[in-house]
Formats: structure tokens, C-alpha cells, sequence
């Protein structure tokens, strides 16, 4: 095992955009072929060399790996890094450091969410919080039932149920332009249908002893 920098165009990589606005929700897939859990402690935001706070999230749903932040508020360049993730290069068995840039400009974002992934077992809720001083609609669409909301200016709570949910499911909830990633055990039994065989015996067992 040894250490390298890899940038965007090896082997590891993600479907960040290279530009957002400030305060703007982050949602990103991690692509690769990832051999050890990635823990949030692994990840950093860089401004330069100098490392930025920002609230965020790592986790693995189901197969797939999914981060989230929100974006700073000033405008500049940064660094989303990830230390001493396990994965090959050529065949081989490397421990790397990636690195891919972005750039944060523009207005404040009008509204952005909290997480921006779900892991579900019970009920859930994700924050939206609007950036205005006067309201707005937004669209919302989960498990195939959807609507507009009124968001009011400041921190607004959606609720999910896993009651809505038949199975394990990957899902995509879309919460006005986000699309938010959510692996969800789902505790809905659907609506089930029996089906009969064509040929059917009554009584459907006949027990002899000799």
C-alpha cells in the first residue's frame, strides 16, 4: 500500500458541478471501486491549503457512496478531499488521497436542504431552509405521490414515512431542484394480489394410513 494524489480523471471520481452558489446544498455520488468504508473524518474542505468548516456528510447506501454540504457562503475557490481511501489503480491494491476542486460564486442560493441523503429504518424528516423573506412554492415528489409546498422564510421541516415504503428501496426524493438520494427500509405492505392455479383440488390433501 502506498500513498498518491489522484485527481478527477483517475480512477476515483464524482459528479460534483464545478460551480455553486453560496449556501448552496452539495450532492455528490463517489464513483470507483472503494475497498474499505469511508469514514467522515476522511473528508476535508480546503480553501488553499486551509481547511474549512462546513456541515457535511459521508455514507454508503446500499452500494453507492454519497456526500453532502453546504456550500460556503463566500465566494472563492475550494478543495473537496478525501484522505486514505482503498481502491486500485491498474490491478493494484492503492491507498490514495483525492482531490477535486470547485468554485463557489454568485447570489446566495434561494433555498437549500438538510441532509442531502437519506439512510431510513423509521420516519424521517429533511430541513429546507429559504433564504428570502417571502415565501415560495416548491415541488415535492416521494414514492410516486407529490404536490407543491409553501416554504416560509427560515427552516421549514418535511416529514416521510417508511409507511409509504414497500421493501428495501433506492429512492429519489425531489425537493424542488434538489434530487435527494435516500435508501430506505420501508415498512409498506403494498397492495397484495392472489393469484389462483388454473387447476385447483378440493379438499386439497387427502391423508390415508395402511
Amino acid at each position: 500500500m502506498f500513498v498518491m494524489f489522484v485527481p478527477a480523471v483517475f480512477g476515483l471520481s464524482t459528479d460534483m458541478k464545478a460551480v455553486y452558489q453560496p449556501s448552496e446544498t452539495i450532492i455528490a455520488e463517489i464513483q470507483g471501486n472503494i475497498l474499505e468504508p469511508i469514514k467522515k473524518g476522511d473528508v476535508e474542505f480546503l480553501r488553499g491549503h486551509v481547511a474549512v468548516p462546513l456541515e457535511y456528510d459521508i455514507k454508503k447506501l446500499g452500494e453507492k457512496y454519497f456526500l453532502w454540504a453546504i456550500a460556503p457562503s463566500n465566494e472563492n475557490n475550494y478543495t473537496l478531499k478525501i484522505n486514505d481511501v482503498a481502491t486500485t489503480e491498474n490491478g493494484k491494491v492503492v491507498e490514495i488521497n483525492y482531490e477535486q476542486n470547485f468554485d463557489v460564486s454568485g447570489g446566495l442560493i434561494p433555498y437549500n436542504i438538510k441532509p442531502g441523503f437519506v439512510l431510513a429504518r423509521e420516519d424521517f424528516d429533511i430541513t429546507v431552509n429559504l433564504n428570502e423573506d417571502l415565501s415560495r412554492d416548491i415541488s415535492v415528489s416521494y414514492v410516486e405521490k407529490g404536490g407543491n409546498i409553501v416554504l416560509k422564510p427560515g427552516e421549514n421541516k418535511l416529514d416521510f414515512s417508511v409507511d409509504d415504503v414497500e421493501g428495501i428501496q433506492f429512492l429519489n426524493i425531489q425537493i424542488g431542484d434538489y434530487g435527494v438520494p435516500a435508501y430506505v427500509f420501508g415498512t409498506g405492505k403494498g397492495e397484495r394480489k392472489i393469484v389462483l392455479p388454473p387447476l385447483r383440488f378440493r379438499p386439497r390433501m387427502i391423508k390415508s394410513v395402511v
